[in-house]
């Protein structure tokens, strides 16, 4: 991560305006990790050494969370619980992405990525499963519509 000064990444966030010009800042965290909103309906079971949350699986939500290493049963996604950590209101699963390189650009970028990655943006990041990280470029897009 560069030690550039926050203003001049909420500066440089204005001029970016898609995720690859900002991997230098992030070194891809959106790859590593992912979280799940908890609420009333959704399903969670612990057990000693898994956690399976209750989701509606599409394939190409099968498809991202098997690069993340989970396993799928039914409508039924498990990790390990030494990748989670639970807050009230988040799921938050840390599982780095099979398909991410060392230099933090996808291996499937051109071809094959889920949809769920490539449709990323500051609405999805928001509304979705991401949940937006403190290096996150939509972090720094967010500072730059509050005026900070």
């Amino acid at each position: 991560m560069t030690n550039k000064s926050e203003e001049a990444l909420i500066e440089e966030a204005r001029r970016c305006d898609n995720c690859l010009c900002w991997l230098e800042h992030c070194e891809s965290e959106c790859c590593n990790s992912f979280s799940f909103r908890l609420t009333p309906r959704r399903n969670v079971f612990y057990s000693q050494d898994e956690v399976r949350i209750r989701v509606h699986i599409t394939p190409d939500f099968r498809k991202y969370f098997e690069l993340h290493g989970a396993k799928i049963e039914g409508n039924i996604v498990v990790f390990h619980k030494d990748n989670c950590d639970i807050s009230p209101s988040r799921l938050f699963v840390t599982m780095r992405c099979t398909a991410l390189h060392e230099d933090f650009l996808c291996r499937l970028h051109t071809e094959g990525k889920p949809d769920c990655c490539k449709n990323l943006s500051l609405e999805t990041a928001q509304d979705g499963m991401y949940g937006i990280t403190p290096r996150c470029l939509f972090a720094y897009k967010l500072k730059t519509l509050s005026g900070l």
